[in-house]
């Protein structure tokens, strides 16, 4: 399901439309409709809103729970993840592969520099709801850290 506003293009669009499917799912179309006119789209994102902003609020209060002192979070203005540095002594992609071993998923800092600069940084999705699993994730996490601050 979906639409387009293909402004000059719209033969061309009706067209291919036709090409790929004779007739339009009319069921799904009214649900839709009745949902957007209802306002129960505007509700939903206002919930959805909500439910995101509170993710990355109990992710970037985990971290900052969990992690060596002298992390520093910085929270997005907008999307669902957490820019995280940690002490000069870790490297990023190191935390990156032990944490892989442990199925977390994690983003390593210096994939996002052409030079050493954010070798000590990785980034933290926030995408999933937080749950009791998330959070031994994140302990996890700082352990697996902590040992390389050891070093």
């Amino acid at each position: 399901m979906g639409w387009t506003l293909p402004g000059r293009y719209a033969e061309r669009v009706r067209r291919l439309k036709m090409d790929s499917t004779v007739a339009s799912p009319t069921l799904n179309q009214a649900i839709v409709a009745r949902f957007l006119k209802e306002g129960a789209f505007d509700r939903h994102l206002r919930r959805l809103r909500t439910a995101l902003k509170n993710q990355v609020t109990n992710m970037a209060l985990a971290v900052a729970r969990y992690f060596p002192e002298g992390t520093r979070i910085t929270a997005p203005a907008g999307g669902l993840t957490l820019w995280v540095e940690l002490d000069r002594r870790v490297d990023g992609l190191k935390v990156f592969h032990e944490a892989r071993r442990q199925k977390i998923s994690i983003f390593p800092g210096a994939i996002c520099s052409t030079t050493d600069r954010y070798r000590n940084c990785i980034r933290i999705s926030c995408g999933y709801p937080w749950d009791e699993h998330v959070d031994a994730g994140i302990r996890t996490l700082a352990d697996i850290i902590a040992v390389q601050c050891r070093h």
